[in-house]
């Protein structure tokens, strides 16, 4: 596994529900992997997309983000649908040899439910083939890891899904806002709104920049890797590898040039030697301050500290959004899930839209 924060696009892959709470979705679908894996993200999800059905969607919402900046929201409501007791799961009908499925008189499959609670259907011969098995222990033990009091912040290994839920915070109605601020101070929670100024602190002391380094150094790092930088972090992530290569590089050979005629203008002798003391004050115009940066390093730990102190759990997010472009796993393929939809399977995407097979209105041979 990476050290490196990944984007993974998985938040957007849980936050579309297929069912009303968890157990509904491990029964009535085969879209189970993003359960096992974020079984508690799934539950929040289904908690949110309940929100627009809500006499009062705008308190209800602002209850659901009070509680989210709590950080102890429970799940369970959504764990397991009250009315549900027996889950059941399909499987393949096993007809055996030289027998036939008995149709009723609309000439469909002659099915009923058991003794059991399973759905069978019979041969002519009388042969009970069951179409259905009771899967209710499964389905029990996956829905009793929902917590009862779950933090996103927890959660979250890397700081993807925060940033989610967070986007999803900003995206609300401004009433909601409002009436949110009216109950609590929203930028002492994990919904804080994080400045572009804290992304520049946490990481300069990794962008040296031309006024940073000594007025005598002419060979800053290797070529096109490592500075001066003619940017600062902030657009860092925001520029492809290519160009960060280009720009590093034509930044290096003019402060080069830069730098070296620059010393002509120095008038101190203490100023000139970059072996010479490099913390004297040397009183000239125009000299880079190569004695910030130092301190720059020296006191970033201290920094990151108070950063963290501060932002507490969305530190976490600070940190994704600064490397998450480095590792994106993301990858665009046709998704096709199994769903029941009133007794019947059917095919869905990821946006719940029926997979349908396109048909030709004319055939090649008319065009001819």
């Amino acid at each position: 596994m990476s050290l490196v924060p990944s984007k993974t696009g998985v938040p957007e892959l849980v936050a579309n529900t297929l069912a009303t709470s968890v157990d509904f979705h491990i029964a009535s679908t085969n879209y189970n992997k993003v359960v096992d894996a974020y079984i508690n993200f799934v539950a929040l999800a289904q908690y949110y997309e309940s929100l627009k059905y809500e006499c009062d969607p705008i308190t209800a919402e602002a209850d659901f983000w009070e509680l989210i900046a709590g950080e102890n929201i429970d799940l369970t409501k959504f764990a397991k649908n009250p009315k549900a007791i027996t889950y059941l799961k399909k499987i393949d009908a096993n007809v055996p040899p030289n027998q036939t499925i008995k149709l009723d008189k609309a000439g469909n499959p002659f099915t009923y439910i058991d003794s059991s609670g399973n759905l069978v259907t019979e041969t002519t011969e009388g042969t009970i083939i069951p179409l259905t098995e009771n899967d209710t222990e499964n389905v029990q033990n996956k829905i009793n890891s929902v917590s009862n009091s779950f933090s996103i912040e927890e959660g979250d290994k890397n700081g993807e899904f925060l940033n989610w839920w967070l986007n999803a915070y900003k995206r609300s109605h401004q009433k909601v806002k409002d009436l949110l601020v009216e109950r609590m101070n929203v930028e002492d929670t994990i919904l804080q709104e994080v400045s572009e100024s804290i992304g520049f602190l946490f990481y300069q002391h990794l962008y040296p920049q031309s006024r940073y380094t000594h007025y005598a150094d002419e060979n800053t790092g290797d070529e096109g890797v490592d500075g001066p930088f003619p940017y600062n972090s902030i657009i860092d992530d925001k520029i492809d590898f290519d160009y960060k290569k280009n720009v590093i590089g034509l930044s290096k050979r003019a402060d080069a040039i830069f730098k070296r005629n620059m010393q002509s203008m120095f008038r101190s002798p203490e100023i000139t030697p970059i072996e010479a003391n490099p913390e004297l004050a040397h009183r000239e115009n125009l000299a880079t301050d190569h004695v910030h940066y130092k301190r720059l390093i020296e006191n970033q730990s201290e920094i990151n500290e108070n950063i963290n102190t501060t932002l507490g759990g969305t530190a976490k997010l600070l940190k994704w959004l600064s490397t998450n472009n480095l590792n994106d796993k993301q990858k665009t393929v046709p998704t096709v899930i199994e769903t029941v939809v009133e007794n019947s399977m059917e095919e869905v995407d990821i946006l719940t839209n029926k997979i349908q097979t396109l048909q030709r209105m004319f055939s090649i041979d008319v065009l001819r």
